[in-house]
C-alpha cells in the first residue's frame, strides 16, 4: 500500500494545481462541488483554476483521490497544510446519497489510522476531527455556503459510519431525498435488508397549524402486493427518529393523509 493513498478510493492523480508534500493533517474538510465530478474534475485539471482537492465523492460509485494526503491540495486557502480536502458532488443545499455517506466514510477511517486525526466533529478551526468549508471564513477562502447545510448535518452519521457502526447500504440509495409531506420535509435515513426490511427514517419540521400530519405508511411484496402496514401521527415541531419492520418488502410508499393535500412518494428497496 502506497503512503497517502485511500485504498477505497480510485487513484487518479492531477498534474497541476497541488504542492509536492507540506501538509500534516488533523482535519477533514467537507467541500459541495457546486457541479458534477466529470466538470469538478476537467476543472482540476486545468492550471488555470488554481484550485484542487484530495477527494471527490460522486453521487453514486467509488470515491475518486486526486492528491496524495501527504502532498497539499488547494482547497481551503489558509487550512491546505493541515487539512485534507473532500468534494462533493452536487450543489449547496443537497443532501449526500447514501453511496458518499459510505464513501467518506471509508476515506476518514483510513486516514484516521494514515495521519492520527481522531473520529470526531470538530467546530473548531484549531481542532481535529471532521470539519466544513464554510466554518473557516475568509481565512479559509470565504465559502459561506460550502458545502451547506444538510451536508454538515451528515457528519455525525459519516463518523459513526467511520467508526463502525451503521453504514448505509446500496438499498439506501434509492431511499434518499425527501419526502414532502410538510412544511419541511422527512428525510429518509436507512433501510436495513435481510429477510426482513427494517425501514427507518427521521422527520424534521415545524407543524403549521393545529392538526399533527398523520402519515400511511405501505409496504410491496412480490407475494401481496402493496398493503398499508401502519399510521403515524407526528408529533408537533418535532425532530424525531421512527421505523417499522416487515417482512418481505420490497417496496415502501409513504402518505400524508387527510386534509384534501395528500402529497405522496414511493421508491423500490431493490
Amino acid at each position: 500500500m502506497t503512503a497517502g493513498r485511500c485504498p477505497s478510493a480510485r487513484w487518479a492523480p492531477i498534474s497541476v494545481n497541488y504542492t509536492p508534500g507540506g501538509c500534516t493533517p488533523r482535519l477533514w474538510i467537507l467541500h459541495i462541488m457546486a457541479g458534477t465530478m466529470a466538470g469538478t474534475d476537467a476543472w482540476f485539471r486545468n492550471p488555470a483554476s488554481q484550485v484542487s482537492a484530495h477527494f471527490g465523492i460522486p453521487k453514486n460509485g467509488q470515491a475518486r483521490q486526486w492528491v496524495n494526503t501527504h502532498d497539499t491540495a488547494w482547497h481551503a486557502a489558509g487550512a491546505n497544510p493541515y487539512a485534507i480536502g473532500i468534494e462533493c458532488e452536487g450543489q449547496s443545499g443537497d443532501s449526500l446519497t447514501a453511496s458518499q455517506i459510505r464513501e467518506i466514510a471509508a476515506i476518514l477511517a483510513w486516514s484516521a489510522a494514515e495521519h492520527g486525526i481522531p473520529l470526531q466533529i470538530t467546530n473548531n478551526t484549531g481542532g481535529r476531527g471532521l470539519a466544513y468549508h464554510a466554518l473557516g471564513g475568509a481565512a479559509w477562502g470565504g465559502h459561506p455556503a460550502c458545502p451547506g447545510a444538510p451536508v454538515i448535518a451528515a457528519r455525525p452519521a459519516i463518523i459513526e459510519s467511520a467508526q463502525g457502526g451503521p453504514t448505509p447500504s446500496a438499498e439506501d440509495d434509492d431511499m434518499q431525498g425527501f419526502l414532502r409531506t410538510g412544511p419541511k420535509a422527512l428525510t429518509v435515513i436507512s433501510i436495513k435488508g435481510g429477510s426482513a426490511k427494517e425501514i427507518q427514517f427521521i422527520a424534521d419540521y415545524t407543524l403549521q397549524g393545529t392538526e399533527a400530519p398523520t402519515l400511511r405508511i405501505a409496504a410491496h411484496s412480490a407475494a401481496a402486493g402493496w398493503g398499508e402496514v401502519t399510521h403515524l401521527t407526528l408529533p408537533a415541531n418535532a425532530k424525531a427518529r421512527h421505523h417499522f419492520t416487515h417482512g418481505d418488502v420490497n417496496g415502501i410508499s409513504i402518505r400524508r393523509a387527510g386534509q384534501g393535500d395528500d402529497a405522496e412518494v414511493g421508491w423500490n428497496l431493490v
